[in-house]
């Protein structure tokens, strides 16, 4: 077999693994419910979902992290890592990282996840896994210290029981932040919620 069948093969299955990772990462995020709006702030897709009888059940934000160097890649042992934030009707919160070469065998294991800011800022989120791409983890709103350090920060260095997965811009993540709380808030505060309603314009 030569090399360019190789390196094909190779890049085929990347392809592959990238794409059920997107399904995952999907059905994680969705839980069921309908896309009814979308927009792009900041570098982050904000998106926000109803269920089928017309409720409102979340709003979420998320793009990808790409390694800026091959030093950075062999830190995050992936190509690329995808990073999302959920919040629910039921005022409940939700973190998610993922990535197309990660490998997770054991589901609802706890894994520790530290975000060291810019601005001397530590924190621990105690995440679980979520075979085979990711790690997911609920919160309050009310413990999200780290949270606003993420929207008051440049960037942040991820690691995961103690392995570094390198530096990352936070460029574009308070804006995104922010329209997240808006699209959730808005639809809180619809009283009759309905798939109408466009957010991050007042309505």
């Amino acid at each position: 077999m030569t090399t360019t069948t190789h390196i094909m093969e190779h890049e085929m299955t990347r392809v592959i693994t990238f794409l059920m990772m997107m399904v995952v990462s999907s059905f994680a995020f969705a839980d069921g419910a309908t896309k009814t709006l979308e927009k792009e702030v900041g570098g982050w897709t904000v998106q926000q979902y109803h269920s089928d009888d017309g409720s409102f059940s979340h709003c979420m934000i998320n793009t990808d992290y790409v390694p800026a160097n091959k030093q950075n890649q062999k830190k995050m042992k992936s190509s690329m890592m995808n990073v999302g934030l959920k919040l629910f009707s039921s005022e409940a919160a939700a973190f998610l990282l993922s990535a197309p070469d990660w490998k997770f065998k054991e589901e609802d294991k706890f894994y520790k996840v530290t975000f060291r800011f810019d601005n001397g800022k530590s924190f621990d989120l105690s995440m679980k896994s979520n075979p085979p791409f990711g790690l997911y983890q609920e919160f309050s709103l009310e413990n999200s210290d780290w949270l606003q350090a993420m929207m008051a920060s440049k960037s942040v260095e991820l690691t995961i029981d103690d392995h570094s997965l390198g530096g990352f811009s936070l460029d574009g993540s308070r804006k995104a932040i922010e329209e997240l709380l808006v699209c959730w808030g808005a639809n809180m505060n619809l009283g009759e919620k309905n798939e109408e309603n466009t957010f991050g314009n007042g309505q």
